[in-house]
């Protein structure tokens, strides 16, 4: 005979609990929007309501507000990744707080070891890729996707068909995007081979790995664009700058802008602003999205964003008239954000 079904039955709630009702949803929001970010990140985890709650935009624009102190989670975080997280900016108290109490002790747990064996290739939006320091390529395990926030990791071979020899004149660089990008997975890893437009070729072989794709490269896009002749990337490390799912990437020789659409898997050239050059210049993107170019003229910055219509001259910072900070530790700053492990959170 089959086993008879146990009969469920319902336990009455205690008095005591009857006397203390719930808070509502809303009142709970509204005291997590007044705590720290650790507090913000458990109630997150403690169920669906309050997370759907704590992700939306609304919420996520309140409490990273843009008042001069800031708001209780910083909205992006710039600093050192060694044995530990160093804080470079914003100098606020809600991200000395967090940077110190949450994200330092979990980078300290296990990011000594790793860096032991791994280099530092790139990072964005708080993933940073590392390349295994020594070793063979074809090790499952020659480049790894870090989260400090996480202690995440994720292993993988070198891209199979992107050309990586340096000393052979191998031109390449890579891209990390993550789901702020709108790719659909946690992290995307591009790597591009840009080799080919030493050779006049107006291609570039661009090959990509997911998050979700149980570290399998996928096949490598040999995409074309109008490229000029002997067009190089002016810098091949961290240089990549992506708004919406295109990713930018400063070319000189020709000075113009290279852009691959990641969802169309094509690529692209934007021309440059009349009479600037590339190797003065600097891409980035503005708060609402828009790809920035930051050009240096002597001690002048002027600022360029890109419309509709094309580039428009947005500002112009005279430099001289800007306080200094002490040239002996400045100096040593600048060199190590543009050398070293520069992480930036956001």
């Amino acid at each position: 005979m089959p086993p008879r079904k146990r009969r469920r039955t319902c336990t009455p709630p205690s008095p005591e609990a009857s006397q203390n009702p719930a808070l509502p949803a809303d009142l709970l929001v509204e005291i997590v929007a007044c705590s720290d970010a650790a507090t913000i990140f458990r109630c997150a985890a403690t169920c669906k309501l309050l997370r759907r709650e704590i992700l939306s935009p609304d919420f996520i624009r309140r409490v990273c507000g843009r008042a001069p102190a800031g708001g209780v989670v910083p909205a992006r975080l710039l600093g050192f990744l060694g044995e530990t997280f160093s804080l470079v900016h914003p100098a606020t108290p809600a991200a000395a707080s967090f940077a110190e109490k949450h994200l330092a002790p979990s980078v300290s747990g296990g990011t000594a070891d790793l860096l032991k064996e791994y280099k530092f290739v790139t990072s964005r939006g708080g993933l940073v890729v590392l390349e295994r320091s020594k070793g063979r390529s074809r090790w499952r395990s020659a480049m790894c996707v870090y989260d400090p926030m996480t202690g995440g990791r994720t292993f993988f071979r070198h891209p199979p068909n992107i050309r990586r020899n340096g000393l052979a004149g191998a031109v390449y660089t890579y891209v990390v995007l993550t789901a702020a990008d709108g790719i659909g997975c946690a992290f995307m890893l591009l790597a591009a081979d840009m080799t080919s437009l030493l050779d006049c070729s107006p291609f570039i072989g661009v090959q990509t790995v997911s998050s979700d794709a149980g570290g399998q490269w996928g096949p490598v896009n040999h995409a074309s664009y109008r490229a000029p002749m002997w067009s190089t990337p002016v810098d091949v490390n961290n240089s990549a700058v992506v708004v919406d799912g295109v990713v930018h990437w400063l070319m000189q020789d020709d000075d113009h802008v290279l852009t691959y659409d990641v969802g169309k898997a094509t690529a692209g050239l934007i021309e440059f602003p009349r009479g600037r050059e590339a190797s003065k210049s600097k891409l980035a993107s503005s708060p609402d999205g828009k790809l920035t170019l930051l050009f240096a003229d002597q001690l002048r910055v002027f600022v360029w964003v890109l419309s509709g219509s094309g580039w428009e001259r947005h500002a112009e910072i005279d430099t001289v008239t800007r306080r200094r900070p002490s040239g002996h530790c400045w100096r040593g700053r600048t060199t190590a954000m543009a050398t070293s492990r520069r992480l930036t959170l956001s």
